[in-house]
C-alpha cells in the first residue's frame, strides 16, 4: 500500500513540469496566433488605404479639370502651403511623389495667379515632387502657360486659355514680306532709299474668321503708286503645332502707269519656341502689253529675345524675264532690324508693334531702285 502511494506521488512529480511546459507552449501559440491576426488586420488596413488612394488618383485623372477645391478634402487648418514649407511628401507617399490631395491643393493655390506666377509655381511643384502622379497633366498645363506667356503681347485679348481651334498663331510680320496671319490689324510705315526712292504705305486688315481676313490699302511699289486689296486664307492654322500655311490673293491698281495686277502667293510659317521662321513664294502678273510675270517672295527669321524686343533677318526676291540669256531682271534685298512691343495701358497691352530695319540689295540686274534703304513699320492689332 505504501509502495503504491509512493508510485503515485512519484508519477505526479514527474508529470507536473511537463504539464506546465505544455501550458506555456499553448500560451505561446495563442500569442503567436494573436500577433498574426493583428498583422493581418494591419495589412488589410494598408491595402484599403492604398486602394482608396489609387481610386482617388484615378477619379482625379478621369474628372479632367473639374476638380474639387481643397476645402472639400481637408479642413482649413490642415491645408498645406505648397509654395513654402520643407517639401516633405505626404505620409505614405514615396519620396518625391505627391498625392491627389496635394495636386488639388496646388490647383487651388494657383487658381488666381497670373501666368508667370503659375508657371513658377508648377516648376517648383515638379522640383518638389519629381515622381508626381500627374506629370502629364502638369506638363500640358506648363506648355499652355508658356504659349500664353510668349504670345500675350499679341494674343489681342490677354492671357486667356482658349480652345486649340480658337487660339491665334501669331507668326512675325515681315518688313518686305506680306502678312501670313489673318487678323485684325492696322499697318503704316515708310521706306526711304538712296538716292531718291520713297515708299509710304498704309493698310487695314479685318478678320472675318480665325482663318480668313480681307485687307485694303495704298503703297508705292517699284512700279509706282497703287491701291491694293485682297484676302488671306489660312489653309492650315494649328496652335498645337504652332504652324500656319496661308494663301494670299491680292489685287493692285497701279496709278502711273495705269494697269491692273494680281499677286497670288503661298506662305508657310512655324514657331520654334522663341524663333519664328516663314517663307513666301508667288508671282506678280499685270495687264501691261509684253509684261512678263515677276517672281516674288522671300524668307524671314525672327528671334524673340525678351517679351518686348525681337531681332530679325529677312530676304525678299523680285525677278522677271527669267529666260533671258543675259540673266533675268532682278532686284533682291536683304534686310535686318528690330521689333519693339511698347507697354500700353492694360486694355491695349500687347497690341502695338514697332519695327525698324535697314535693307541693301544683295543682287541686281537691269533694275536698281535704290542702293540701300531704312524702313519703319507700325502694326496695331485690334
Amino acid at each position: 500500500m505504501l509502495a503504491s502511494r509512493f508510485t503515485w506521488i512519484l508519477a505526479l512529480s514527474l508529470t507536473a513540469p511537463a504539464l506546465a511546459f505544455a501550458d506555456d507552449l499553448l500560451e505561446d501559440d495563442d500569442d503567436a496566433l494573436q500577433e498574426t491576426e493583428e498583422e493581418k488586420k494591419a495589412r488589410e488596413a494598408a491595402e484599403r488605404a492604398r486602394l482608396t488612394e489609387a481610386d482617388s488618383v484615378q477619379d482625379l485623372l478621369d474628372d479632367g479639370d473639374e476638380i474639387k477645391a481643397l476645402d472639400d478634402v481637408l479642413d482649413e487648418e490642415d491645408q498645406i502651403d505648397l509654395l513654402g514649407g520643407d517639401g516633405a511628401s505626404a505620409p505614405g507617399a514615396k519620396a518625391g511623389q505627391d498625392t491627389a490631395e496635394l495636386y488639388r491643393a496646388q490647383q487651388a493655390d494657383v487658381a488666381d495667379a497670373d501666368v508667370d506666377e503659375e508657371l513658377m509655381a508648377w516648376d517648383r511643384y515638379l522640383e518638389r515632387y519629381p515622381q508626381t502622379l500627374f506629370r502629364d497633366r502638369i506638363e500640358k498645363r506648363i506648355e499652355e502657360l508658356n504659349d500664353l506667356a510668349y504670345g500675350r503681347r499679341i494674343d489681342r485679348g490677354g492671357p486667356q486659355l482658349l480652345d486649340a481651334n480658337q487660339r491665334d498663331v501669331p507668326i512675325a510680320q515681315g518688313m518686305t514680306l506680306d502678312s501670313l496671319n489673318p487678323t485684325d490689324r492696322m499697318q503704316a510705315g515708310f521706306e526711304w532709299g538712296l538716292p531718291s526712292y520713297m515708299n509710304l504705305f498704309v493698310d487695314y486688315e479685318s478678320a472675318l474668321k480665325r482663318d480668313l481676313s480681307v485687307h485694303g490699302g495704298a503703297r508705292h511699289r517699284y512700279t509706282g503708286w497703287s491701291f491694293e486689296g485682297g484676302v488671306r486664307y489660312a489653309l492650315i492654322k494649328s496652335s498645337r503645332t504652332q504652324s500656319i500655311v496661308t494663301f494670299l490673293g491680292d489685287v493692285h491698281f497701279n496709278s502711273n502707269p495705269a494697269f491692273l495686277g494680281i499677286r497670288p502667293q503661298i506662305g508657310v510659317g512655324k514657331k520654334f519656341g522663341q524663333l519664328d521662321l516663314q517663307g513666301q513664294f508667288g508671282v506678280d502678273i499685270d495687264t501691261r502689253p509684253l509684261s512678263a510675270p515677276k517672281v516674288i517672295g522671300g524668307l524671314n527669321g525672327t528671334y524673340y529675345a525678351a517679351d518686348n524686343i525681337a531681332g530679325f533677318l529677312e530676304t525678299s526676291v523680285y525677278m522677271g524675264n527669267l529666260g533671258w540669256d543675259e540673266g533675268p531682271f532682278r532686284f533682291n534685298l536683304a534686310a535686318f532690324g528690330l521689333k519693339f512691343f511698347p507697354e500700353l495701358a492694360n486694355e491695349d497691352a500687347g497690341k502695338l508693334e514697332v519695327n525698324v530695319a535697314a535693307s541693301v540689295p544683295y543682287t541686281s540686274n537691269y533694275w536698281r531702285y535704290h542702293f540701300g534703304s531704312i524702313m519703319t513699320q507700325i502694326n496695331y492689332y485690334m
